[in-house]
């Protein structure tokens, strides 16, 4: 690359068969890194091995909390080597660093392309890997990527500090609780909390509607009695009620499956089944979220949130947490496959559900569980609750502090006020 240190590593190919197309692409693998040293991947904070690795080593699918950006490392007591997939699409990848021989290691990306298997004259990998030496640790990596990422599409809109489409309220905040049940027993916790710490805060509210946690998703209305009159009576407290929804799943025995035909908006396997995560025994299919019609029912349900009850934002369950998938529909908008169509269906997504509810209410925010890169433009923040382990660093920080904000873990007490 010009005026850089690192190789930039990119294939392209031409097909002679009419009938076949490519599945995935594993380039470059770069092996033999070692022996020795210390390799760090983007799992959770940042996790920290030593060479050789546990096990097999470290595998993960990207984006997610297991592949929070698209950068591994390696480094020993002279020398670092850094590998990153330089993709300004997020494109769906798997990311691997494993044990290779007499404690070394291999760093790879398999890449699932758009249009997999459809047959194709030409291709390329689309994007170029970076691979280069450097001076230091896991820090000085996340250093080099960051320089990358800051110019791509999920940091457009600047340092967090300086985004007018993130309110005051939410960038100053320092107290977040997440009571459950019914609206006056969360009207009593938030209110005693808040008193207590005498600042604002954040309350996410889970189980704010009639039905059952993780059953008859997305269909959260009408709300429990009280829900409406909990969420003025906190606000006007200073305590900004974030309900809980998911972003993720519908109930495949929900009435509104078959009334709103939601399987033409579901994810479809290569056979054009459903993708299906079994959660309270209930069969929820993944949703797509590059296809209207899902688009369309969150951005719904947070306007109704915003409008109709006032709040003063919405958390989005499981789209920073799950790994995409791979998606054979072939009336969404996008290839069939792999691809950015993921990253990009939830950036706009989000973009048209940030819009409609800030022409309601400006001081909205909308946050996820857990911290993957791509999304970030859309979001006002992450929960962190899940990102615990052995020996972590944050490398996430290092790669985006200034951009992005985190906030909640989860905990057990008895007496939260006392």
């Amino acid at each position: 690359a010009p005026g850089s240190d690192l190789l930039l590593w990119s294939i392209a190919w031409e097909n002679r068969a009419e009938e076949f197309g490519i599945w995935e692409i594993d380039f470059p693998r770069i092996g033999g890194v070692g022996p020795g040293g210390q390799v760090c991947v983007p799992n959770k904070w940042g996790t920290v091995h030593q060479a050789p690795m546990a096990g097999s080593g470290y595998r993960a699918t990207y984006p997610s909390p297991r592949a929070f950006a698209q950068m591994m490392c390696w480094w020993g007591e002279r020398a670092g080597l850094y590998y990153a997939a330089h993709d300004p699409e997020a494109g769906v990848k798997e990311l691997s660093a494993l044990n290779d021989g007499d404690a070394t290691v291999a760093l790879d990306v398999v890449t699932s392309p758009a249009g997999m298997g459809v047959p194709a004259a030409q291709g390329s990998l689309g994007y170029e890997v970076a691979v280069g030496s450097f001076d230091g640790d896991w820090f000085d990596a996340g250093k080099l990527y960051r320089r990358w990422a800051l110019q791509q599409f999920w940091t457009r809109k600047g340092p967090l500090a300086e985004r007018e489409d993130v309110p005051r309220w939410w960038k100053d905040c320092a107290l977040s609780m997440r009571p459950t049940g019914e609206p006056e027993f969360v009207a009593d916790f938030g209110a005693q909390l808040q008193a207590a710490f005498e600042m604002e805060a954040v309350l996410h509210w889970y189980n704010w509607h009639n039905n059952p946690f993780d059953n008859d998703y997305p269909e959260y209305f009408p709300a429990k009695p009280g829900f409406g009159e909990t969420v003025a009576a906190l606000q006007a407290a200073g305590v900004h009620v974030m309900p809980y929804v998911n972003g993720h799943l519908w109930d495949t025995d929900t009435a509104s499956w078959e009334a709103e035909n939601a399987r033409s908006g579901a994810a479809l396997t290569p056979d054009g089944d459903l993708y299906i995560e079994g959660w309270q025994q209930q069969q929820h299919a993944v949703m797509c979220p590059h296809s209207e019609l899902w688009a369309e029912k969150l951005r719904q349900i947070a306007v109704r949130l915003a409008d109709e009850y006032g709040c003063d934002g919405i958390y989005l369950d499981q789209i920073g947490a799950a790994s995409p998938r791979l998606c054979f529909a072939t009336d969404h908008g996008h290839p069939v496959g792999g691809g950015g169509f993921w990253a990009r269906g939830y950036d706009h997504l989000l973009e048209v559900m940030r819009a409609a509810c800030h022409a309601i209410n400006p001081r909205f925010i909308m946050t996820t569980e857990s911290q993957a890169e791509p999304y970030m433009a859309g979001l006002d923040g992450y929960l962190m609750c899940n990102l615990v382990g052995a020996n972590q660093v944050p490398l996430y920080s290092a790669i985006y502090g200034g951009y992005t904000q985190t906030f909640g873990r989860l905990g057990e007490v008895d007496n939260p006020v006392a």
